[in-house]
């Protein structure tokens, strides 16, 4: 599982072009740094959501999230890099919290 800072994933929620200790960030960089902290976020299999069964955000099965991304994998990983980052599950370390990966 990653190690995630918490203290900077409180700086990523803070509102763009607001000091971040000393120094300022733009909108560009606000948005860089979440889809870093976003990307960064680990693949979880089966035996490591535990109880969960639904997605809380969209509502879809985890179950269902899990086939669909092993058929990606299975099938040679079609289409683009992007669509991989978008399929599967996550866990924040922190928390516990299961997401799928598209949300």
């Amino acid at each position: 599982m990653a190690n995630i800072d918490l203290p900077g994933i409180l700086d990523l929620l803070l509102p763009p072009n607001r000091p971040l200790g000393s120094q300022r960030v733009s909108r560009v960089e606000h948005q860089e740094r979440i889809q870093e902290f976003v990307d960064g976020l680990p693949y979880v299999g089966k035996e490591e959501v535990g109880e969960e069964v639904w997605c809380p955000i969209c509502f879809v099965e985890l179950e269902a999230i899990f086939q669909e991304y092993e058929e990606w994998r299975r099938n040679g990983k079609e289409g683009t890099e992007e669509e991989g980052k978008l399929l599967g599950v996550t866990k924040l370390a922190h928390c516990g919290h299961v997401y799928c990966r598209k949300e």
